[in-house]
């Protein structure tokens, strides 16, 4: 069992990484995908490591940066995909190392407290799940089991959060060799295999994440807006919410005060400047200013149903009234990704839609894929990634039967930046795939086209009748 060190840690990481013939950055940057990794202020961080750390764990393992909010930890980060369906974010702290403040406000779900049958648990953590986790998949992973290795095997200090399929393990202080890094990467291995395996054996009736209470603010926050045509793109969608945030009640009565107040500042200098007439046209200058620029600007920090940002509420309205218009039937998101646990496709999907695939001609699901853990992790609801990497995914799926071989897929021709691939875990289902900038990117003229390329695509790979 590996104990914390108070300082020091830079060389026992890169004597663990040269054992395991990996390379080790002094510094670098990681994906802020777990509220304590965002608030953590992890995006650059020092010695990392990036490969398979331990039989079964391949991540990136690194030390916070000095003077973050949990500085001087080692921590790991790894993906388990497989949980997306049943949990959106778990945060297992304990109690002595992260306190009792929940993590992260987020825009639909609220923190809960679970607690589970252990006094030694209960003294050594706290447990906090988002409103809509079934409690059945909560207590299925935390076992006794697992529950009895926590409290009497792992490490001092060690917490963990998962979050959209990404695990963060933290170790708070740093370690004193290469052995105890070792050790801390079986640890975190160990810990990873108890969750995946949990997902893996959910079957025909799984414990579903439900997301009953975001469903209804999501909604009620869409009707504010009746759709005569549907949006031509999701930034279209969130500039008509910009404009009913503008006009609401809150928001007219900020812009007011602001207008008021550049009013009378306005008008301070135009007596100076020129005595009772420059006051008035100084003053109605300044508020004409004022209220004009601060309006907009509140409006942009609006929440409809009191959580939902102008751009949220735009893209879930541009996905719903897509299907609307193409004559698809949205589904059950977290049934989706049960079903399909093995997508080779990074994300959560905001929307998922089924209906018949153009020129193929069959049924299929038509996929917006979001890879932004880190929105959930800050608790934000908008935004295209600065790294360069894709935000977001268009996907479509389509079962065939017969299952196409693997050198049928080998010899299509996609067009750049598409992707097929065939699942190893539901033989005969097509996935085909391309990256976009970010959720807030997304047009309904680009969605026909890929759904369009995606069944020329899965048409070429369908046996002759």
């Amino acid at each position: 069992m590996p104990e914390a060190q108070p300082d020091g840690g830079a060389e026992a990481i890169a004597a663990f990484a040269e054992s395991r013939e990996l390379a080790c950055e002094e510094s670098g940057r990681v994906r802020s995908a777990t509220p304590a990794l965002f608030r953590g202020g992890s995006a650059d961080v020092a010695s990392l490591v990036d490969g398979e750390l331990a039989p079964g764990l391949t991540g990136q393992l690194f030390q916070l940066s000095p003077g973050a909010e949990t500085g001087g930890s080692t921590a790991i980060l790894t993906e388990v995909p497989e949980t997306v369906a049943y949990s959106s974010t778990i945060a297992c702290h304990d109690r002595r190392e992260v306190g009792r403040a929940k993590p992260i406000k987020y825009p639909t779900e609220k923190w809960e407290e679970v607690r589970l049958e252990s006094l030694g648990f209960e003294e050594r953590f706290r447990l906090l799940v988002l409103s809509g986790q079934d409690a059945g998949w909560i207590r299925e992973l935390f076992s006794p089991a697992l529950i009895d290795w926590l409290v009497a095997e792992a490490p001092e200090g060690l917490y963990f959060e998962l979050n959209e399929g990404w695990l963060c393990i933290l170790l708070p202080g740093t370690l004193a060799d290469a052995g105890a890094v070792a050790s801390f990467c079986s640890d975190a291995a160990s810990l990873t295999k108890r969750i995946r395996d949990e997902a893996l054996e959910e079957g025909d009736f799984p414990n579903l994440f439900k997301a009953a209470e975001g469903t209804k603010r999501v909604d009620a926050a869409v009707a504010e807006i009746e759709w005569d045509e549907p949006p031509a793109s999701v930034r279209d969608a969130a500039a008509a919410y910009m404009k009913v945030a503008e006009r609401k009640p809150s928001v007219l009565f900020k812009a007011l005060l602001w207008g008021l107040g550049a009013l009378v500042i306005a008008g301070a200098f135009g007596w100076l400047l020129g005595g009772p007439f420059g006051a008035l046209a100084a003053g109605a200058f300044g508020f004409l200013g004022g209220y004009g620029i601060s309006r907009p600007l509140i409006a942009d920090q609006y929440r409809f149903e009191g959580s939902l940002s102008v751009d949220w509420t735009g893209a879930q309205a541009f996905n719903r009234e897509y299907a609307r218009s193409r004559g698809l039937e949205r589904q059950k998101i977290f049934q989706f990704h049960h079903d399909y646990r093995g997508l080779p496709v990074p994300g959560k999907a905001d929307s998922v839609q089924a209906g018949e695939i153009p020129v193929a001609g069959i049924p299929g699901l038509f996929v917006m894929l979001s890879d932004s853990p880190e929105l959930r992790a800050s608790g934000r609801s908008g935004m295209t990634p600065d790294d360069g990497r894709p935000g977001s995914y268009d996907v479509l799926v389509a079962d065939l039967s017969p299952a196409p071989e693997p050198v049928a897929v080998e010899a299509l021709d996609p067009p750049e930046g598409y992707s097929v691939a065939l699942m190893d875990e539901r033989p005969g289902t097509v996935v085909v795939s391309r990256p976009i900038a970010g959720n807030l990117t997304r047009t309904a003229a680009d969605c026909d086209e890929f759904r369009r390329v995606g069944g020329e695509l899965v048409s070429g790979l369908r046996s002759p009748s």
